[in-house]
């Protein structure tokens, strides 16, 4: 049986649970200094362009994420700024 423990900051909550996942931090990593097009992204994480895209749709939903479209390719960079102790959502 699961208990139902109440959040005060959900918005926050979900915002860390998006980013729980290694492949959407590491996402975010490699879009921290510099922007992205998610086919570059699936390359460099040995990810299916598609399962890429729908890491990407989540941090995008939270709000991590800047995404903008030249052409046909979808370029991504990280809204946030990850230090050694902390992370600052901007």
């Amino acid at each position: 049986m699961s208990t139902v423990v109440p959040i005060q900051n959900k918005k926050v909550y979900d915002k860390i649970r998006a980013i729980s996942n290694q492949y959407r931090f590491r996402i975010l990593e490699l879009t921290e200094n510099k922007t992205m097009n998610i086919s570059e992204i699936s390359k460099e994480l040995k990810l299916s362009y598609t399962k890429c895209a729908d890491y990407i749709h989540i941090l995008e939903k939270e709000n991590l994420i800047l995404k903008h479209k030249e052409g046909k390719e979808v370029f991504i960079s990280s809204k946030i700024k990850i230090q050694r102790e902390k992370i600052e959502f901007i």
